[in-house]
């Protein structure tokens, strides 16, 4: 969803939701996630995306591999690279 909201001087601000199902794949997500990222980016216009996007990102290493799990460092990564903040509010379930 994405909403374009104007305040009284007629400054926009987009705010994009997105959610990603447990049971749908990451790596599509992420090809998902990152076009929306880009899209918003060259709109030059202030942006907030926020959502339930279901990446562990409390546990970076892949437990069977004891290495970075590339999917989720790659999510982390790609604002930063576009010069996007990156907030996370992380809640432990």
């Amino acid at each position: 969803m994405l909403l374009n909201i104007h305040n009284s001087n007629n400054q926009m601000l987009l705010i994009a939701v997105s959610y990603r199902p447990l049971s749908a794949s990451q790596v599509v997500f992420k090809n998902h996630f990152e076009n929306l990222l880009v899209i918003l980016a060259s709109l030059n216009s202030p942006s907030l995306v926020m959502g339930d996007f279901n990446i562990d990102l409390m546990n970076l290493v892949s437990a069977n591999q004891n290495r970075m799990d590339r999917n989720t460092v790659h999510f982390l990564e790609f604002p930063l690279a576009h010069g996007l903040n990156l907030y996370v509010l992380c809640h432990p379930g």
